[in-house]
């Protein structure tokens, strides 16, 4: 338990010099490159406010936490579609496959902007043209064991015999992702790599989770001769599920996101499930998302559905004056 304290105590001193020594400048604010990085996926995740960081459950949470991958323990695969405003579609396709020792993970986002008018230099009209940008993550993550759990067990020998012994629960997983960005402008593009890293601590009996990312480290993006910047946020994150309460299961979430080209802000959401059925499962969620960055601020709502081992999630998250954005996940566990 120790160590738990010091790991939190670690969480909130790196918070406070973030907060006190990176809030984005006047002067820095919008000039990064690459923006689309900053879109949030998954319909389940931006409708709880883009809160993610500490839950990082699934194969989606290689963009917003990869250090949650470890946890993955079986096949999954997820789509995301998401209608954005002046007719940008951004599509996102995950897969995670556990391994002998961690999980791997494949994502790919393509984001396409089209009608975009061109002008020369006399401001005469050249017609339309589209934009494209696309990122291509290979992911990695393991878990570890951080202390021993000990629980009771029945052993039946000539007699029912209680006695404790000692179960070694992962409740440590890190995870990195290494990215492969493209962008194109009309006829020019530009390329580079960048590494996200992550990590997300447990605390079963508590029902608590710890998580922190970096994400978007690397080199900038390069049109013609200028060099832009990536969109570096540092993102921590605390969840805290609860079975017990209402007799079902209730996840509150909190994150704080501190990017090198705008102001610190911060999200909180909620999840609530219900099992209809055996086979059908019922989640209702709502959050709220800070700040004036790129993927807008306000109130998130959403719904999914579990049917087996397939899921279907449905978000709504404004984009203030930009209006609204619709995202659908479709996911399965095989």
């Amino acid at each position: 338990m120790k160590k738990v304290y010091w790991y939190v105590l670690l969480v909130c001193f790196v918070s406070l010099y973030v907060v006190t020594g990176f809030s984005a400048k006047p002067d820095v604010i919008g000039t990064t490159s690459a923006q689309f990085l900053k879109i949030g996926l998954g319909a389940r995740q931006t409708a709880m406010g883009s809160a993610y960081a500490g839950v990082a459950e699934g194969i989606d949470t290689v963009y917003w936490n990869p250090g949650g991958l470890g946890f993955v323990n079986t096949r999954q695969a997820s789509f995301t579609n998401i209608t954005w405003f002046q007719d940008i579609s951004l599509q996102n396709i995950a897969y995670g496959q556990p391994l002998g020792k961690g999980v791997a993970g494949l994502s790919i986002i393509m984001v396409s902007i089209p009608g975009i008018e061109r002008y020369d230099a006399n401001e005469k009209y050249l017609g339309t043209a589209s934009a494209n940008d696309s990122m291509i993550s290979l992911s990695y993550g393991k878990t570890f064991v951080v202390g021993n759990k000990t629980t009771e067990k029945t052993v039946v020998s000539t007699g029912t015999v209680t006695e404790p012994v000692t179960e070694i629960v992962p409740n440590l997983s890190v995870g990195a992702n290494l990215k492969i960005i493209n962008s194109k402008i009309v006829d020019t593009s530009a390329n580079t790599f960048a590494l996200d890293i992550g990590g997300l601590y447990k605390i079963p009996d508590k029902g608590i989770n710890i998580g922190a990312a970096i994400q978007n480290l690397g080199s900038g993006l390069k049109y013609i001769e200028t060099s832009y910047p990536l969109p570096l946020n540092i993102k921590l994150g605390v969840a805290y599920n609860s079975e017990k309460l209402l007799q079902k299961s209730l996840t509150l979430a909190f994150d704080m996101n501190i990017p090198n080209d705008n102001d610190i802000n911060f999200c909180i959401g909620a999840e609530y499930n219900k099992q209809l059925s055996k086979e059908i499962g019922l989640a209702v969620r709502a959050g709220f998302k800070g700040g004036t960055d790129l993927d807008g601020a306000g109130m998130g709502l959403g719904v999914g559905l579990t049917y087996e081992k397939f899921g279907f999630d449905i978000g709504y998250a404004p984009q203030g004056e930009l209006g609204t954005a619709l995202r659908i996940t479709l996911s399965g566990k095989f």
